[in-house]
């Protein structure tokens, strides 16, 4: 173990030098602090995308539970002091191991490490060139992890500190860096998911003696939140109700349509016409937010702009190669082989490029399939179509804009073709909040669909930032989701049709139905039957077999319409 170990270090050594010759060590500017709070504020975005639960420390309490993996006080570093450290090596030149008498915990190894009165210090080892490290016993890195300790650089003007890592094959899982910005004591506090039940934890500087102290190791268990009765419940909105966990600063939740094609159909599964975007911004003008990235409706917009009606992406920052970019989140793309049509209305400068890119998991992980690359056609507002193929039951479509001023989107489309009987879920509200509750409103293009719901607990992580002498969020210990719930609207256990006195039916899971979106006569016509379209007044203003939208100048208000022998109330507002 000894032998294996020094090798790894002789590994890690070459390693650690190769990315401190790609860190700059500089002062920080205003420009630097505005993007590490952009970067911060992104970390709601990541909390999803990294998130894992040791079993081990499941239970059926409603609070977390830390469990502590490794702690080490270096009590037992009795000799010498900070000013005059000892000089006795205490870690064998030839395997690196260290008398276990020195630890509470039995096992460690290390390079270059010393007594300092009570610390360790990490001298610099001449052979190799490089600051020295300390590297733990095994221990359990699973699940949701912080870890931290205290250090303390030898040079005034501070230091990069980081940590790795590594399993059983010594194989890196994860690393991290931090920022001592002088020669005092500072606690640094990192945060990790991608460790393993059997892992080396190893601590080192980037270019001077570092002091070491306080390590603690710490498995954070989030429990999962149990549902209780949904309440507020009328025909297009609910409150959704959980239990609270004690601990817990957020709870992320998300809502899902699910549809199911009962003819051979064009399903359009986003349809944005952004008229809910109340802006003061214009498309000559649109307005900045001050936070850099916004969800709609499940898609993930980074550094976009409003106008009043649409939304855009701004190439403020494309000069220092951060692009605005847009995310979907993940969709079932395997209908009709794959293939996936996204139109829409865009403007920008004559001749900027975007990239139109499908993302999707034919080997089991994400992977760019199909990309469409072109060139805005002028100045103004013009129709895009764009074909896309690859899609699978794990799919992303991002569009990446590479240009330097305003990139402006209107009327965006997502639609597939798929056959009868094939179901589809789609992610259609991603929220935060902060109580155990959120009232959730059915827009009306799903109230003639199921939809359902689930959600996951987050207690955020602090690290100090010492040059700002501020916090700021490293991570999040999160809960497994909830099981999807489905919800108390258009989600009747039989689906029998709910006719009133009238014989007027509201759009509840019959075989025919009509709704209006953005003023948009929609029917759904399976059986080809007659169309009628009637005021309030009950003057027919439309008659046809048609199976879709229904193109005309709709006025707002109230509308029967007669599909067959069914009538059914569609409201345009």
């Amino acid at each position: 173990m000894g032998k294996k170990l020094y090798l790894f270090l002789v590994l890690v050594l070459c390693m650690t030098s190769a990315i401190a010759q790609n860190q700059v060590v500089t002062s920080r500017t205003k420009a630097d602090k505005e993007k590490l709070e952009k970067n911060v504020s992104n970390i709601k975005e990541a909390l999803k995308h990294n998130r894992a639960v040791n079993s081990q420390y499941r239970t059926d309490g409603n609070s977390i539970i830390s469990t502590t993996i490794l702690s080490e006080d270096f009590s037992n570093f009795t000799a010498g002091s900070e000013a005059e450290p000892d000089a006795l090596r205490l870690d064998d030149p030839e395997t690196s191991e260290i008398d276990d008498t020195y630890f509470n915990t039995p096992g460690w190894v290390g390079l270059e490490v010393y007594q300092a009165g009570g610390c360790a210090l990490l001298k610099f080892s001449n052979e190799y060139g490089e600051t020295g490290m300390l590297i733990t016993p095994l221990i359990n890195t699973s699940g949701n992890v912080t870890i931290k300790c205290r250090m303390k650089s030898v040079n005034p003007e501070g230091d990069y500190v980081g940590y790795n890592i590594a399993d059983e094959d010594l194989e890196i899982l994860d690393s991290n860096i931090g920022v001592l910005s002088n020669d005092q004591w500072t606690e640094m506090t990192w945060f990790t998911t991608y460790g393993a039940e059997n892992t080396y934890f190893y601590i080192f500087s980037y270019e001077y003696e570092v002091y070491v102290d306080d390590i603690e190791i710490v498995n954070h268990y989030m429990p999962t939140p149990t549902y209780l009765d949904e309440t507020n419940i009328t025909d297009t909105s609910f409150t959704a109700n959980w239990e609270a966990i004690e601990g817990a600063d957020d709870y992320n939740f998300f809502l899902y349509s699910e549809h199911t094609a009962k003819t051979d159909e064009t399903y359009y599964l986003y349809d944005f016409d952004f008229n809910d975007i109340v802006s003061e911004g214009t498309d000559e003008f649109p307005e900045e937010p001050e936070e850099g990235y916004v969800y709609y409706e499940g898609w993930y917009f980074y550094l976009h702009m409003f106008f009043n009606g649409g939304i855009g992406l701004s190439g403020l920052y494309s000069e220092y190669w951060d692009y605005a970019y847009i995310d979907s989140p993940e969709i079932d793309l395997s209908s009709d082989n794959g293939k996936v049509t996204i139109s829409t209305k865009l403007k920008g400068a004559a001749g900027e490029v975007v990239d139109l890119i499908l993302f999707s998991t034919p080997n089991g992980y994400y992977e760019e399939v199909d990309i469409e690359t072109f060139s805005l056609l002028d100045d103004g507002w013009n129709e895009y179509t764009f074909e896309l193929e690859g899609g699978n039951e794990q799919s992303i479509i991002e569009i990446m804009y590479y240009g330097t001023t305003n990139l402006l989107i209107d009327d965006f489309k997502v639609s597939q073709n798929m056959k009868a009987g094939e179901t589809k879920s789609l992610l259609i509200k991603d929220d935060l909040t902060s109580e155990p509750n959120y009232n959730v409103v059915i827009g009306e293009k799903y109230r003639n669909e199921k939809t359902y719901y689930k959600l996951y607990a987050i207690k955020y992580v602090l690290g100090y930032d010492p040059y700002y002498d501020d916090y700021f969020v490293t991570g999040g210990i999160v809960s497994d989701f909830t099981e999807p719930r489905y919800s108390p609207i258009n989600n009747d256990e039989n689906d029998d049709e709910n006719e009133d006195e009238t014989g007027i039916e509201d759009f509840k899971h019959t075989s025919a139905h009509a709704f209006f979106n953005s003023g948009q006569l929609n029917v759904f016509n399976p059986n080809n039957e007659a169309v009628s379209v009637y005021n309030i007044n009950g003057v027919c203003l439309y008659s046809s077999h048609s199976n879709g939208s229904i193109p005309s100048d709709w006025a707002k208000g109230l509308y029967l319409v007669k599909i067959g022998d069914k009538v059914i109330k569609a409201v345009n507002n």
